[in-house]
Protein backbone atom coordinates (compact mmCIF):
# COMPACT_ATOMS: atom_id res chain seq x y z
CA UNK A 1 0.00 0.00 0.00
CA UNK A 2 1.65 3.04 -0.71
CA UNK A 3 0.26 6.43 0.40
CA UNK A 4 -2.72 8.14 -1.58
CA UNK A 5 -0.28 11.56 -1.81
CA UNK A 6 1.78 9.59 -3.82
CA UNK A 7 -0.70 8.40 -5.84
CA UNK A 8 -2.38 11.94 -6.23
CA UNK A 9 1.50 13.00 -7.73
CA UNK A 10 1.39 11.19 -9.82
CA UNK A 11 -1.88 11.46 -11.61
CA UNK A 12 -0.90 15.50 -11.33
CA UNK A 13 2.10 14.42 -13.00
CA UNK A 14 0.43 12.47 -16.05
CA UNK A 15 -2.09 15.40 -16.08
CA UNK A 16 0.13 17.80 -16.43
CA UNK A 17 2.95 16.08 -18.85
CA UNK A 18 -0.38 15.41 -21.46
CA UNK A 19 -1.82 18.98 -21.14
CA UNK A 20 -5.06 17.50 -19.31
CA UNK A 21 -4.72 18.71 -15.77
CA UNK A 22 -6.74 17.36 -12.84
CA UNK A 23 -8.59 19.35 -10.67
CA UNK A 24 -9.00 18.17 -6.70
CA UNK A 25 -12.49 16.63 -7.69
CA UNK A 26 -11.12 14.43 -10.43
CA UNK A 27 -7.97 13.38 -8.29
CA UNK A 28 -10.21 12.08 -5.47
CA UNK A 29 -12.19 10.21 -7.98
CA UNK A 30 -8.80 9.00 -10.07
CA UNK A 31 -7.73 7.87 -6.81
CA UNK A 32 -10.90 5.87 -5.77
CA UNK A 33 -10.81 4.08 -9.97
CA UNK A 34 -7.21 3.54 -9.66
CA UNK A 35 -8.21 1.86 -5.81
CA UNK A 36 -11.25 -0.50 -7.42
CA UNK A 37 -9.39 -1.51 -10.13
CA UNK A 38 -5.97 -2.65 -7.79
CA UNK A 39 -8.48 -4.31 -5.37
CA UNK A 40 -10.33 -6.31 -8.38
CA UNK A 41 -7.16 -7.26 -9.74
CA UNK A 42 -4.79 -8.06 -6.84
CA UNK A 43 -7.21 -8.15 -4.23
CA UNK A 44 -4.80 -5.93 -2.52
CA UNK A 45 -5.53 -2.16 -1.88
CA UNK A 46 -3.67 0.65 -3.56
CA UNK A 47 -3.32 3.06 -1.00
CA UNK A 48 -3.15 3.29 3.27
CA UNK A 49 -5.75 5.17 3.17
CA UNK A 50 -9.75 4.79 3.61
CA UNK A 51 -11.84 6.44 1.25
CA UNK A 52 -15.09 8.05 2.91
CA UNK A 53 -18.13 8.49 1.42
CA UNK A 54 -19.10 12.41 1.21
CA UNK A 55 -21.77 14.12 -0.69
CA UNK A 56 -19.63 14.61 -3.59
CA UNK A 57 -18.77 10.90 -4.17
CA UNK A 58 -15.84 9.21 -2.11
CA UNK A 59 -12.97 10.84 -1.08
CA UNK A 60 -9.35 10.55 0.87
CA UNK A 61 -9.40 13.13 3.58
CA UNK A 62 -5.42 13.56 3.23
CA UNK A 63 -5.98 14.67 -0.86
CA UNK A 64 -8.77 16.70 0.25
CA UNK A 65 -6.88 18.41 2.89
CA UNK A 66 -4.06 18.64 0.70
CA UNK A 67 -5.27 20.21 -2.64
CA UNK A 68 -8.29 21.97 -1.33
CA UNK A 69 -6.68 25.53 -2.04
CA UNK A 70 -6.74 24.73 -5.66
CA UNK A 71 -10.86 25.20 -5.08
CA UNK A 72 -12.07 23.93 -8.84
CA UNK A 73 -9.28 24.85 -10.76
CA UNK A 74 -6.56 22.51 -12.50
CA UNK A 75 -3.86 21.54 -9.94
CA UNK A 76 -1.20 22.91 -12.42
CA UNK A 77 2.32 22.32 -9.85
CA UNK A 78 3.72 19.03 -9.06
CA UNK A 79 3.44 18.36 -5.11
CA UNK A 80 6.91 18.19 -3.69
CA UNK A 81 5.70 15.20 -0.96
CA UNK A 82 8.48 13.15 1.26
CA UNK A 83 7.61 9.82 2.50
CA UNK A 84 9.86 8.15 5.07
CA UNK A 85 10.08 4.19 5.30
CA UNK A 86 12.68 3.53 8.07
CA UNK A 87 15.66 5.29 8.00
CA UNK A 88 14.93 6.28 4.10
CA UNK A 89 13.75 9.08 2.56
CA UNK A 90 11.44 9.04 -1.31
CA UNK A 91 10.79 11.90 -2.65
CA UNK A 92 9.61 10.46 -5.69
CA UNK A 93 7.03 8.38 -6.90
CA UNK A 94 9.31 6.05 -9.32
CA UNK A 95 11.59 5.17 -6.37
CA UNK A 96 8.54 3.07 -4.40
CA UNK A 97 6.14 2.08 -7.88
CA UNK A 98 5.89 -2.03 -8.38
CA UNK A 99 4.88 -2.80 -11.79
CA UNK A 100 1.68 -3.61 -10.65
CA UNK A 101 1.15 -0.29 -9.43
CA UNK A 102 1.93 1.83 -12.19
CA UNK A 103 -0.02 -0.79 -14.62
CA UNK A 104 -2.76 0.31 -12.12
CA UNK A 105 -2.48 3.82 -12.46
CA UNK A 106 -2.06 3.82 -16.25
CA UNK A 107 -4.92 1.81 -16.51
CA UNK A 108 -7.49 4.46 -14.27
CA UNK A 109 -5.55 7.20 -16.15
CA UNK A 110 -6.44 5.97 -19.48
CA UNK A 111 -9.84 5.07 -18.77
CA UNK A 112 -10.64 8.38 -17.27
CA UNK A 113 -8.27 10.89 -18.58
CA UNK A 114 -10.56 12.78 -20.53
CA UNK A 115 -13.61 12.89 -18.12
CA UNK A 116 -14.58 15.57 -16.05
CA UNK A 117 -14.19 15.73 -12.17
CA UNK A 118 -18.13 16.34 -12.33
CA UNK A 119 -18.86 13.63 -14.44
CA UNK A 120 -16.40 11.26 -12.52
CA UNK A 121 -18.85 12.31 -9.16
CA UNK A 122 -21.72 11.14 -11.45
CA UNK A 123 -20.32 7.65 -12.51
CA UNK A 124 -19.01 7.28 -8.19
CA UNK A 125 -22.71 7.85 -7.29
CA UNK A 126 -24.15 4.94 -9.27
CA UNK A 127 -27.04 2.58 -8.32
CA UNK A 128 -25.23 -0.07 -6.56
CA UNK A 129 -22.00 1.52 -6.09
CA UNK A 130 -20.17 1.73 -3.13
CA UNK A 131 -20.45 5.44 -2.46
CA UNK A 132 -24.34 4.92 -2.36
CA UNK A 133 -24.55 2.00 -0.45
CA UNK A 134 -22.47 3.64 2.47
CA UNK A 135 -23.52 7.07 2.51
CA UNK A 136 -26.26 8.09 4.51
CA UNK A 137 -26.43 12.22 4.04
CA UNK A 138 -25.69 12.06 7.56
CA UNK A 139 -21.53 12.21 8.42
CA UNK A 140 -18.67 10.56 6.46
CA UNK A 141 -18.62 6.82 7.30
CA UNK A 142 -15.73 4.42 5.25
CA UNK A 143 -16.45 2.78 2.40
CA UNK A 144 -15.51 -0.98 2.98
CA UNK A 145 -12.53 -2.21 0.87
CA UNK A 146 -14.68 -5.19 0.64
CA UNK A 147 -17.46 -3.34 -1.12
CA UNK A 148 -14.89 -1.13 -3.52
CA UNK A 149 -13.41 -4.72 -4.52
CA UNK A 150 -16.58 -6.52 -5.33
CA UNK A 151 -18.31 -3.96 -6.99
CA UNK A 152 -15.48 -3.48 -9.40
CA UNK A 153 -14.59 -7.15 -10.12
CA UNK A 154 -17.95 -7.58 -10.94
CA UNK A 155 -18.21 -3.92 -13.24
CA UNK A 156 -14.79 -5.09 -14.32
CA UNK A 157 -16.26 -8.85 -15.15
CA UNK A 158 -12.93 -10.45 -13.21
CA UNK A 159 -13.88 -13.45 -11.02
Amino acid sequence: MISALIIASRFIELGIGQNKPVTPMKLQKLIYLAHGIHLARFNAPLINEDIEAWSYGPVIRTVYDTFKIWGNRPITEIPEIELRIGGRIFQSHLDIFTDDVEETIQLAWNIAKDLSGEQLSNWSHSNGSPWQRTFTGIGNKNIKRDLIRNYFRETMKLP
